[in-house]
């Protein structure tokens, strides 16, 4: 039986509210971690049953515009993996040596700050502007000593400013005391279903926090609907003008 369990506990539990790129929004923070079961064979895959990745969303297939670190640490596949649609990852293999190491990350990407507070910066193209309606940052490896990171996500229109969206804070280093494979999706939603972002064309994750100095990315997804051209705008206002200019005759 998969086994999900939570980052937070009491109170403090799951959700943080944060000032979103949508002025006037909540954006509601929620980590939800997937705990593989054991008993499995070293080398089996392992994909999470307890949320999915997407397809279909404004990320997919996409190369990042531009990146900081090293995300091919320790034989990890790159930035492909962090747009695929996948969230595999596989339970260990012992040795962790030659083979067995590329075969134990060879699913996802690696956020690297190592050495300590180094800062990752990955940055996405859309190619048009988009209202972000949420966004799920999927982070994981084969156990759970760096499968996490702290990050902040940030949306613009040019690449030049950036406006925040949330961020999420993983607290201490994991100890890796939990031997199967563990996933763990950020999910950003705003607290009222309106946009985490408004006409947005680049977002961005920037990271200097990871567990023991480097973790796994292994998926990103943003989802969100194309935004109103300006003239398109234009177009309703005056069209509400006319008709509010009726009612008043």
């Amino acid at each position: 039986m998969r086994f999900v369990r939570s980052l937070y506990s009491g109170a403090a539990c799951a959700l943080l509210a944060l000032a979103s790129a949508n002025a006037g929004a909540t954006v509601i923070v929620t980590p939800t971690v997937d705990s593989a079961p054991g008993g499995a064979a070293p080398g089996t895959p392992y994909t999470p049953t307890a949320f999915t990745a997407s397809s279909t969303d404004l990320l997919q297939g996409l190369l990042p515009l531009s990146n900081t670190g090293n995300p091919t640490l320790e034989s990890a596949a790159g930035v492909t993996k962090w747009t695929d649609g996948s969230l595999a990852t596989i339970y260990a293999k012992a040795t962790n040596q030659g083979q067995d190491q590329i075969d134990n990350h060879a699913a996802y990407g690696t956020i690297n700050s190592n050495p300590t507070n180094s800062t990752v910066v990955v940055v996405y193209d859309m190619g048009g502007l988009f209202n972000l309606s949420s966004a799920n940052v999927f982070a994981g490896w084969p156990d759970s000593g760096r499968d996490l990171f702290s990050f902040t996500l940030d949306a613009s229109t040019d690449n030049v400013n950036f406006t925040p969206i949330g961020s999420f804070n993983k607290n201490g280093d994991n100890t890796g005391a939990f031997t199967t494979p563990q996933t763990t999706q950020i999910n950003f939603v705003d607290a009222a279903a309106a946009p985490i972002a408004t006409g947005a064309r680049y977002i961005r994750l920037t990271s200097n926090d990871s567990d023991n100095g480097f973790a796994g990315m292994v998926e990103f997804d943003v989802k969100g609907a194309p935004a109103p051209e300006p003239a398109s705008l234009g177009l309703l206002g005056i069209g509400a003008l006319m008709t509010l200019r009726r009612r008043r005759k």
